[in-house]
């Protein structure tokens, strides 16, 4: 199972605090939209510098889900089923194994409870395992302890300091890339797991 899987729209992977869902066009005019237009949720994000609308969300679910190389999931709250965020794997590259890994906690009461842990975690396995990719790339924002600690705590090594990497409100902001590659993440999993 790889490349057949990017439109099967019933993926399902459950975790302990959340599980990660295919999305659906229904999430699009929901909370989904609004998290761009909040500047504290997107404030390590390229994204954030226009205004979103439900529209702009619904073409961009569209595209997503009939892209050949990109995989977006929700996150959503195991107890109640609620949309709290969505991860992706974007840029696949079939040939090399390859992907850009993305997230974003769109709830901030969500925020603080391990649940990016977790939605990276399970999501990073599950491109590994089920897409059969060899290295997963993501690039963080300087500032972004958070998302910097979570890369590391599953493996990803800072591979390079991308100065002036992001333009944004008239701002230049630097960002880290940072790499896994599968041998890595199964040495973390292994331990995890022992």
């Amino acid at each position: 199972m790889s490349k057949e899987i990017m439109h099967n729209n019933d993926i399902h992977i459950l975790g302990k605090k959340i599980f990660l869902r295919s999305l659906r066009k229904k999430d699009a005019s929901e909370n989904w939209w609004k998290w761009f237009n909040n500047d504290n949720v997107t404030r390590y994000m390229a994204k954030g510098a226009s205004k979103n609308t439900i529209a702009k969300q619904v073409t961009f679910f569209e595209r997503i889900t009939e892209s050949e190389n990109d995989l977006a999931l929700a996150i959503c709250d195991a107890k109640n089923g609620f949309h709290v965020g969505t991860t992706a794997l974007h840029n696949i590259d079939w040939i090399t194994g390859s992907a850009q890994f993305g997230i974003i906690i769109g709830e901030e009461d969500y925020w603080g409870q391990g649940i990016g842990t977790e939605a990276w975690s399970l999501f990073t396995d599950f491109g590994f395992s089920k897409l059969k990719l060899k290295l997963i790339k993501t690039k963080i924002f300087k500032e972004n302890s958070p998302s910097l600690k979570i890369a590391k705590k599953c493996g990803f090594k800072e591979i390079a300091l991308l100065q002036k990497d992001v333009s944004k409100n008239g701002g230049h902001f630097d960002r880290y890339l940072l790499e896994l590659t599968k041998i890595a993440w199964e040495n973390v999993r292994d331990r995890r797991n022992s």
